[in-house]
Parts: C-alpha cells; structure tokens; sequence
C-alpha cells in the first residue's frame, strides 16, 4: 500500500503543478480512486497482485473506480483458482483483461442491422387520438410555455442589471417633469 500511496501523491503533485483547466475534476478521481484503494487496503495484504494493477492504473492516468474494482475482483478469481498458477500467468490473465476494457473503449457498440417499424406500429404506438397523448400535448406546451416566460424574465433582469443607471435617469427626469406640470396646474388653478 505504501508505494500505491507514493506513486498516488508523484501524481497528484505532477498534476497541481501542471495546472490547466481540469486540474479539479481530475484531483476529484484521484481522491475517489485513493478512497477505493484504502477500501482495498485489506485485500492488498492477502492478494499483492492487486496494488501493482491500481499502480498500473495509476500510470496510464485511468483512474476510473469501476474499472479498478472489476481488476481487484479479477486478481481475486485468478487468485483462488484450485489450480496453482504463477505470478506470470497471472499477468497475462490481467493483461488480457487489460485489452478487453481497451477493446469496449474503441467499440461503437452500433447494430449491424437497423430495423425500421412498420406504418401500423407507428401507428398503435403513437396513438393520436387517445385522451393521454392530448393530454401530454398540453403537458409539453405548459412546460414550452413556462420555460419561455423563465428565459424572457432572466433576459429582463440582465437588461435591468446592465441598464439601471439610464433606467433611473429616465424615472427621475419622467417624476421631475410630472412634479412640475403638477405645481403649474396648481398655480392656475390658485390663480383662478
């Protein structure tokens, strides 16, 4: 455990002092990634095997928990085989697994075969007619309908914010004006 944590903090500080514009979320996997290994802390004393895949892990800056656990979980099933295997067996068994998570990395996972429906199960599955499509209609206009008054408010605020000094300037000279056309009524209204 010790030279995981070695290794954990040549990394963390390579990655302090590299800087850019990530430097949080990726101080954020390490640190789930060191919490999944202290979990695993046991488990290294009874399987060895199983600090030098997270080393390795850590190395090739993967350090997604999901993956780490299904090697911990992989190092345990190769290591309780009733038939003894050596430690280079046991490489290549990893190395292999290794390979399968590279391989799903850079599958599409896209069917071979698109299968379009048929005019009548557009049909049935749309349902135009039915009481809860009219109803989800006027549903998905309410939401349109408030989002829109949202967005038109949020606008407003911002142009208020940007603007208030004229805004202001405006309300004072409109009271200013209307203060003396009312003191100008009231004068000739005294007069009379």
């Amino acid at each position: 455990m010790e030279r995981l944590k070695s290794v954990l903090a040549d990394k963390i500080i390579d990655i302090s002092s590299d800087g850019g514009y990530d430097v949080k979320g990726r101080m954020d996997k390490i640190q789930r990634f060191r919490e999944f290994a202290i979990a695993c802390q046991s488990l290294m004393v009874r399987y060895p095997a199983i600090e030098d895949e997270l080393i390795e892990m850590v190395n090739v800056d993967d350090f997604d928990t999901k993956r780490a656990s299904s090697r911990v979980d992989a190092v345990i099933r190769l290591s309780e085989t009733p038939t003894p295997s050596t430690l280079g067996d046991d490489v290549e068994q990893l190395e292999i697994i290794n390979g399968q998570f590279e391989e799903e990395k850079t599958d599409n996972n896209y069917p071979d075969k698109i299968i379009f429906p048929d005019k009548t199960e557009i049909e049935t599955a749309r349902g135009d007619n039915s009481p809860i499509n009219k109803e989800n209609i006027k549903r998905i206009i309410q939401v349109c309908v408030i989002t829109l008054v949202v967005v038109a408010l949020i606008f407003l605020i911002v142009f208020v914010i940007k603007n208030i000094v004229a805004i202001l300037y405006t309300i004072g000279g409109i009271a200013v004006i209307a203060l003396l056309i009312w003191i100008i009524l009231k004068f000739r209204k005294n007069k009379e």
